[in-house]
């Protein structure tokens, strides 16, 4: 509900992903048109992946909402979702442009797609892209924010720590003879150091 709240108030899609950069649930179910054809090209699916997991990279990092264009030029914003320092999750919002020429902006595309080999239907794909203004997108980008403490709020999604344990464990176990350091670990399993703590002190 939150999601298609999120959709209806900003016509803006909306995806919710675990740790690991697997989507969990999105809405609209489909990606933009001009999206869903370009990744028909494993290539460009590719590049597509690339730019999501930098973004999640950069919020595991900084913590906090980041906003960007991904190679295709479309802007996307996403923000991490924190629960005791610990990342369980992102949710992103994007396939929209800022651009003010948009005849512009779509014969961008439009060439794009046609490096890719696609010419059949691009016309059509490309009347489904939204054009947002920088203001709206900050705005947006707030309320994707507020979207990351209600989640948590209503634990729609909750921290799976006892098989994070399980798996550190197992590691562990497995690595004995190496010389395991906790920033190795934490750069494995992509946790905070204070997070690793206070799971091993739970």
């Amino acid at each position: 509900d939150l999601m298609k709240n999120f959709y209806t108030l900003t016509g803006i899609r909306i995806v919710l992903f675990d740790e690991n950069y697997n989507e969990i649930f999105a809405y609209p179910k489909d990606c933009l048109p001009f999206c869903h054809m370009m990744r028909q090209s494993k290539e460009f699916y590719g590049l597509c992946r690339k730019s999501d997991k930098m973004s999640f990279e950069t919020c595991r990092k900084t913590g906090t909402l980041t906003m960007y264009k991904c190679h295709a030029g479309l802007i996307e914003a996403a923000s991490p979702i924190m629960h005791n320092n610990a990342i369980i999750g992102y949710i992103m919002f994007g396939q929209v442009s800022d651009s003010k020429d948009k005849d512009e902006f779509k014969a961008s595309l439009s060439d794009l797609a046609a490096e890719y080999g696609f010419s059949d239907g691009t016309a059509d794909a490309l009347k489904k892209v939204k054009f947002k203004s920088k203001s709206q997108l900050v705005a947006a980008s707030k309320i994707l924010e507020a979207c990351t403490s209600y989640i948590l709020l209503k634990e729609i999604v909750k921290p799976s720590r006892i098989e994070l344990f399980n798996s550190i464990d197992e590691y562990i176990t497995e690595h004995l003879e190496e010389d395991i350091s906790v920033s190795l670990l934490c750069k494995k399993f992509n946790i905070s150091r204070t997070a690793l703590y206070e799971l091993y002190k739970q």
